[in-house]
């Protein structure tokens, strides 16, 4: 092997040709990559520099913490917290699942509009709270049953008539797969944008039955449109080797075009409001507020406020009406006990309508 270069430029990091016929026949580490371009004309490139991020990433050693200086990106199933917790997208979620217990958790929503929107400072700029209701799991073929031996790719664009949440689906393999190969399964939004990845290392023969499940529920509304689509990627080069063929559904879709069999395996759900223990109305009609407000007022007085009460209204009521005397009637019984009894009676029974309000939230 012989190494030629000119003299005075050897040492400047100018190109540098290396003669090893057949195999390499120059090299070049005047940038930030080492070239390689080999006799055959294949070009193979290495970056130098690996302290690209260094600009933006700092180790601030009080706090012991990773400080970035702009925005982070990553996919969309990969913040985790250790071994404990990962976040994930799950198209309309976002599930917090517990990787001890493997319960994917997500909270009750509630949301505001932007605001740099006018119209949307008023009323309907609010989207109260929420929680997700969802029905018994089923499965569903989407367009019928497989036709036997008539293959097309795995792309698939469907809008839904409900609100769904699709957990695994089902497919009629059109073709091997062999483990040099990984299924990359995604979905995306009716503008394009990819709302769920997730890769398969799954091994079956043409005619297979199929189910993928996925890492965690896919989750639309009524009237969204998704395309979900499996790729076969190449393990050794991640080549990008075109869609899965799998066997094609007996029924057209409604805008009669052909499409692949699948059959999902899902959940309904319904986002229903939430109602705060102040928006809550009992049988009478009275809010929570409301009989709130009377027990406190009738509680201020115990027993002996109540006579003094009573006393204070005799004493104003015979004060506004000196300088007319009425005629003297005869004296009424003392109902000062009765009194305290039916205001003691009347607080008992707001009490029990505020235990069956309260026994709502007993779950709580």
């Amino acid at each position: 092997m012989s190494i030629a270069g000119v003299r005075d430029s050897f040492f400047s990091n100018d190109l540098i040709n290396i003669s090893s016929t057949p195999f390499i026949s120059s090299i070049d580490i005047s940038g930030n990559s080492l070239v390689i371009q080999k006799s055959n004309g294949e070009m193979l490139s290495t970056p130098l520099d690996v302290s690209k991020l260094d600009p933006y990433l700092s180790f601030n050693v009080d706090t012991e913490r990773v400080v970035s200086s702009h925005a982070l990106e990553t996919s969309l199933q990969s913040i985790y917290l250790r071994s404990q917790h990962k976040i994930s997208s799950g198209f309309e979620n976002v599930f917090f699942t517990n990787l001890t217990s493997d319960i994917r958790f997500f909270p009750c929503w509630c949301g505001i509009r932007d605001q740099r929107v006018e119209a949307n400072r008023g009323a309907d700029g609010i989207l109260p709270p929420s929680g997700r209701v969802y029905s018994d799991a089923f499965e569903l073929e989407q367009l019928g049953a497989p036709m036997s031996g008539v293959t097309v790719n795995y792309d698939d664009t469907t809008t839904y008539d409900i609100s769904l949440s699709v957990f695994g689906q089902e497919f009629i393999a059109g073709e091997d797969i062999d483990d040099t190969v990984r299924l990359y399964y995604q979905v995306f939004s009716k503008e394009g944008v990819e709302v769920y990845e997730q890769f398969f290392d799954e091994t079956f023969i043409k005619g297979e039955r199929v189910i993928l499940y996925q890492n965690h529920p896919l989750e639309g509304h009524a009237g969204q449109t998704a395309r979900a689509c499996i790729k076969k990627i190449r393990k050794s080069d991640n080549a990008d080797l075109g869609f899965l063929q799998v066997e094609r559904a007996t029924n057209l879709n409604a805008d009669g075009l052909i499409k692949p069999y699948v059959r999902i395996y899902l959940r309904t759900f319904e986002d229903k409001e939430l109602a705060f223990k102040h928006d809550l109305v009992d049988v009478s009609g009275a809010t929570y507020q409301e009989l709130e407000d009377r027990i406190e007022e009738m509680e201020n007085y115990d027993l002996s406020g109540f006579e003094v009460r009573l006393t204070e209204l005799e004493n104003a009521h015979n004060h506004n009406h000196t300088s007319e005397p009425e005629p003297e009637a005869e004296p009424e019984p003392d109902n000062h006990d009765d009194r305290i009894i039916q205001l003691e009676a009347q607080v008992l029974e707001l009490q029990t309508q505020m235990s069956n309000i309260l026994a709502m939230f007993s779950s709580d």
